[in-house]
């Protein structure tokens, strides 16, 4: 038995953020990615699979030294030869909510697009329907080192696009998740181990895209609102406020 997931959320980018499409645009080495009338947005595929990967983190943590522990194992990790009896035989719920190689997942991640009042900033009068694609980034120009010697690397010279600080973006992710309370003696009956774990890496999720190392696509939470079956799930109090985890609440700065 599955019940009905929509979670909306809205993020806000505090440093610069690349998202890159991997190729070059005119002059600039590392464009970044833009729809079809030239507004930047997050590939559901992006999203999804920093999504995924703090949800494997999570487990690791919050089940450090438990039995539950040897039922999750990521498909990524190579050193587990049975990932994939894991996967098929096992209670798996990264298997579940994200898809494997041979399943399908139960989640559907929408796009993250950029709020519509950022967007309208951009908007170019004198072309209907165009935006501004320069005002909505910045180039860097970058080099990269040789980390033997600590030099720069010749002809490795190379110009990137960053989105601009303090954009907003808006998305969905929309599906199914198994039944069953996380703790059947108390708690919200609707907050399975399913969603604990998917709210759990969400909420772990805190950057985006390329060049995290170097503190790019840093973002917090302005929206993060949960519904089971059209009921609303409060994160801090159904879903955390047993566990001893420490939540970082949502604000907007």
């Amino acid at each position: 038995m599955k019940n009905r997931l929509e979670i909306n959320l809205e993020i806000e980018f505090t440093p610069p953020f690349h998202s890159g499409t991997g190729l070059p645009a005119g002059l600039i080495d590392r464009g970044i990615k833009r729809n079809y009338q030239g507004v930047l947005y997050i590939p559901a595929t992006t999203f999804k699979g920093v999504v995924r990967n703090k949800v494997e983190e999570f487990i690791q943590i919050f089940y450090h030294n438990r039995k539950e522990k040897t039922f999750y194992f990521s498909p990524n990790d190579s050193v587990n030869t049975n990932f994939m009896v894991c996967y098929l035989e096992k209670p798996a719920p990264v298997k579940n909510l994200f898809g494997s190689n041979v399943r399908q997942g139960l989640l559907h991640f929408s796009h993250l697009k950029m709020f519509k009042e950022d967007k309208d900033f951009f908007i170019l009068p004198e072309t209907p329907g165009g935006y501004d694609q320069t005002l909505q980034v910045q180039h860097r120009t970058q080099t990269r080192i040789y980390r033997t010697t600590k030099t720069v690397v010749s002809g490795a010279l190379f110009q990137s696009e960053y989105g601009i600080k303090n954009l907003r973006f808006s998305g969905t992710i929309t599906g199914f998740i198994n039944k069953g309370p996380l703790s059947p003696a108390k708690g919200n009956p609707l907050v399975s181990r399913e969603l604990f774990l998917l709210l759990g890496g969400l909420r772990m999720t805190d950057r985006i895209a390329g060049n995290k190392s170097i503190g790019m696509g840093v973002f917090i939470y302005n929206k993060l609102d949960v519904k089971i079956n059209n009921k609303s799930i409060d994160i801090n109090t159904d879903v955390f406020a047993d566990h001893n985890f420490n939540i970082i609440a949502v604000n907007r700065e």
